[in-house]
């Protein structure tokens, strides 16, 4: 499969390669999901049909055969814990911490 995508892709960047071709790949997929998202997103704040985000990827059609594939990031938590809490990193004692720091 990725033997004639790295034939074509020669054919515009003399030095394609697997890696060249991941990367775009991977590239591509990003900018259809972060379109998809805007969409999505634009359609839950109850906006007019006016004002709905239009994806502009000139390949957003094509690619939405990977919308479902799309997966959670793993994010770090940005909050601060004190040392005693890092020292004893049990689920509890972290659960125990957020739980008494909520703001609402």
């Amino acid at each position: 499969m990725y033997s004639e995508l790295i034939e074509n892709a020669k054919e515009i960047h003399d030095n394609a390669d697997l890696a060249f071709v991941k990367k775009k790949i991977e590239s591509m997929r990003n900018c259809f999901h972060r379109e998809l998202r805007k969409a999505k997103r634009s359609l839950k704040t109850g906006s007019s049909a006016d004002s709905v985000y239009e994806p502009t990827l000139w390949y957003f059609d094509l690619m939405h055969f990977t919308s479902d594939q799309e997966e959670a990031r793993h994010r770090r938590s940005s909050i601060a814990l004190p040392l005693s809490m890092v020292e004893d990193s049990s689920d509890d004692a972290i659960a125990s911490h957020h739980q008494s720091t909520m703001y609402f």
